[in-house]
């Protein structure tokens, strides 16, 4: 079995081993799905924005799709929030959300890591001869926001940026892994828990 494989291995055992525990001692587990739209229109500069009309605004706002699920885990007013989405560029986003809620309202942040799914296009776009694994087109990033419950729904307007204010990669699991996740951009969701 190769080293990877090992550590892939393990390291989803141990996320097992935490959600486990989690779900032990949470005093609330919630289960949902969501789906909403997402912009890099953030990224822009606001000069370019002068003299155009609202309708070219929105047609460069470089609008996208995302849906999946989550699972909320409630310890009194905190939360852990791990979500797996799949994004209208073909990518994989795993946001893990820590968070407060206060009421109907909630405010979260934490990193994310994005997986292309079509690491092959990923390799060849950065200049590679041979197919990348799943795992080695992974990059980093953030996301930070608030979220409104009201009873099953879930509405969450969040802001994701990348990492590169701490440099252009880093070492997870003994490999450089891209601190870019793309363009700042502004996402809005809704979701319906279980």
């Amino acid at each position: 079995m190769s080293r990877f494989k090992k550590i892939s291995i393990l390291a989803c055992s141990i996320l097992a081993m935490l959600l486990l525990q989690s779900t032990v001692f949470a005093q609330n587990v919630k289960f949902g799905i969501k789906g909403g739209i997402n912009t890099s229109f953030v990224d822009q500069d606001l000069s370019e924005l002068e003299g155009q009309t609202i309708g070219e605004i929105v047609q460069d706002a470089n609008f996208g799709y995302h849906g999946g699920l989550f699972t909320r885990f409630e310890f009194g007013p905190l939360l852990l929030q791990p979500e797996l989405l799949v994004t209208s560029k073909k990518d994989l986003d795993i946001p893990i959300l820590i968070g407060l809620k206060l009421g109907p309202v909630r405010l979260n942040g934490g990193p994310m890591a994005r997986l292309a799914f079509d690491h092959n296009k990923v390799n060849l776009q950065e200049g590679g001869e041979e197919p990348t694994s799943f795992f080695g087109s992974s990059k980093y990033g953030a996301q930070a926001g608030i979220g409104f419950d009201m009873k099953k729904v879930a509405i969450d307007v969040r802001y994701e940026t990348n990492l590169t204010a701490l440099g252009d990669e880093a070492k997870l699991f003994g490999k450089p892994r891209s601190l870019n996740s793309g363009p700042p951009q502004i996402s809005l969701s809704l979701g319906y828990l279980f």
